[in-house]
Parts: C-alpha cells; sequence; structure tokens
C-alpha cells in the first residue's frame, strides 16, 4: 500500500501490483485491494511471492519501455538514500540557493 500512496499523484505513471493469491495475510490483503488510486491495479497469482517476482522479471526482460520495479525495500533504501544527499548537500553548501552535484 505504500508503494501505492507514493504513485497516486504521479500523472505520467501506472503502477501494477503483483502478488500471490493466497499467501498474503488480512491485513496485507485488506491495504493493497482497498486502496483507492485510478492508476493502481493489483494484480492476483496462483502461487508464492518468487512467482511474482519471476513474472515481474519476465515482463521487464521483455520490455524494454521506461518501466521499473518498487518494493518495500527499494523504497526503505530510497528513503535513507534521498536523506543522506540532503545532509551531504547542506554539508557541501553555503549559500541558500547553491547547487551541488553528486555522481552515484
Amino acid at each position: 500500500s505504500s508503494v501505492c500512496t507514493a504513485f497516486q499523484f504521479c500523472k505520467r505513471s501506472s503502477l501494477f501490483v503483483f502478488s500471490p493469491l493466497k499467501s498474503i495475510s488480512e491485513y496485507q490483503a485488506e491495504q493493497m485491494y482497498n486502496h483507492l488510486s485510478k492508476k493502481a491495479f493489483n494484480i492476483c497469482f496462483n502461487g508464492k511471492f518468487d512467482c511474482c517476482q519471476d513474472i515481474v522479471k519476465i515482463l521487464l526482460c521483455r520490455n524494454r519501455s521506461n518501466s521499473g520495479t518498487a518494493n518495500s525495500i527499494n523504497w526503505s533504501r530510497l528513503l535513507f538514500q534521498t536523506a543522506y544527499y540532503f545532509i551531504s548537500y547542506f554539508r557541501v553548501t553555503i549559500e541558500p540557493k547553491e547547487k551541488a552535484t553528486f555522481l552515484i
């Protein structure tokens, strides 16, 4: 649901959430399937979570468009990396509108 919330205001992006049909808790299902967004679509598969990951990998290999993946682990990494760059920016700049460039 955090990914659905994050993407609900993206005008040029749609979100497809893959999940195993019978391998998530009731709480997780309620969060995922009751999220109100016109751009988020929940797709359930018979199988385990690994099945969903395998399908995503196949789709990404076949589809060379602007597709990407996100999950809770990706989002937590992104959150910490974003904080790191904000802290770094304020350490290397003096003026409020001064620019800093980071190479990753």
